[in-house]
This record gives structure tokens, sequence and C-alpha cells, in this order.
């Protein structure tokens, strides 16, 4: 009779092992579909362009070239001046992320207003397409601005400052690059002219952008649906 409890005994705790093993494999698959399926929707809302974000953007976009065409004080005969045109970009970076905000700062905006600029195709890739491609900075630095319910706090503030200034910084370094190589001007020359419209235009974007933080924040929680 003890014989037989004991093998009833050790008979039961196999099984519950058994059982504990089944259930933590099905856990750590659980939890590798889910790992999964996040990174698979975090790409797609990267990369993904919905119609929302196509509208957005392209609304974003259009109000940096009117920025560019009518809201500026002309600086120079090779193109520099002082405009507001990179707060829409800024506001695309960091409602839709680093990639689109690049497409829409870099290709988009970039490339029309080369065309509108009409100083030549030559001067495209630095000064237009890195240039303003370089709004991407901010979108890099969302996770750190704001969470996904768009709450404000002091980090928004610091790291939106940071990313503007990147931004601006990169757009110096192509500017100064593009005046040398395509103008002629030498490196002096070329930094003193760029730093004169790049750093004042910064002054009043970030300026404005930090002004209006909440607000634009605010507009995001909104209209924080995607469409199809």
């Amino acid at each position: 009779m003890d014989e037989t409890k004991k093998l009833n005994v050790e008979e039961v705790e196999v099984v519950d092992e058994d059982e504990l093993d089944g259930n933590e494999y099905e856990d750590e698959n659980e939890k590798e579909k889910e790992l999964s399926y996040g990174k698979k929707l975090i790409k797609k809302d990267v990369f993904f362009f919905s119609v929302q974000d196509i509208c957005e953007i392209a609304i974003f976009v259009g109000i940096a070239i009117v920025f560019d065409v009518f809201v500026k004080i002309q600086i120079g005969a090779t193109g520099g001046s002082l405009n507001i045109a990179m707060l829409p970009l800024f506001i695309i970076a960091l409602r839709h992320g680093w990639f689109k905000g690049f497409l829409a700062g870099g290709f988009a905006f970039g490339f029309i207003t080369c065309l509108i600029d009409g100083y030549g195709f030559q001067t495209y890739p630095l000064e237009y397409f890195l240039g303003f491609g370089s709004v991407a900075v901010l979108g890099l630095l969302k996770p750190l601005i704001t969470d996904d319910n768009y709450n404000v706090t002091w980090h928004s503030y610091a790291f939106s400052t940071v990313g503007m200034l990147a931004a601006y910084i990169i757009r110096f370094f192509c500017g100064t690059l593009d005046s040398m190589i395509i103008y002629g001007y030498d490196f002096i020359g070329s930094v003193v002219y760029n730093a004169g419209y790049i750093f004042p235009s910064f002054i009043a974007v970030c300026a404005l952008f930090l002004g209006l933080l909440i607000n634009i924040l605010k507009a995001f929680r909104a209209h924080n649906t995607k469409s199809l």
C-alpha cells in the first residue's frame, strides 16, 4: 500500500512538472508573438503611408513652401534668406517620424523649392535634399519628446530644442560646403554667410515651435487616428 501511494505521488509530481513546462513554453511563444507583432506595427508606422499621412504631409509641405516664398527676408544673391519654412517640416517630423520627415523635407519640399529658387539642380543634393531633410533628427527624438498620448513635460521642450538645433547645424554644414563648391566662397566667407541667415532662422523657428508645442501636441492627440 505504501509503495502504491508513493508511485501515485511521483506520477502526480511528474504530471505537474510537465504542465508547468508546457505553460512556460506557451508563455514564451505568446511573448515572441507579441514582440513580433509590435515590431511589425512599429515598422508599418515608420515606413507605411496612410491616406491621412499623405494628406497631412502635403498640407504642411504646402505651408512650408508658402513660408519659403512669401514669408522671408532675403540675405544674399545666392539664395540665403531668414525664414520660418522649416517650422511646418518639424511638425511633420514630430507627427510622422524621421523617415516621413526626411522625405517631406528633403525630397518633397527640397525638390520643389529647388525648382522655384532656380539656382540649378547642382545645389539640390546638399542645400536642399540633405539640408531640409535634416528635420528627420526631430523625428528620431520623438520618443524623448512625448509619449503615445502626446503629453508635454520639460523633456518635450529640451529635446525639441536639441533636435531642431542639430537639424540646423546639419543644414549649416551642408550650406557651407555648397557655397564653397558651387559658388566659390572661401571657408571663412562661406561660414559667415551661411551662419548669418541659418542661425537667426533657427532662433525664430525654435521660439515659434516651443511656443506652439502644447497646442501642436493637443492637435496630434485630437487627430490620433490613422486612415487606410
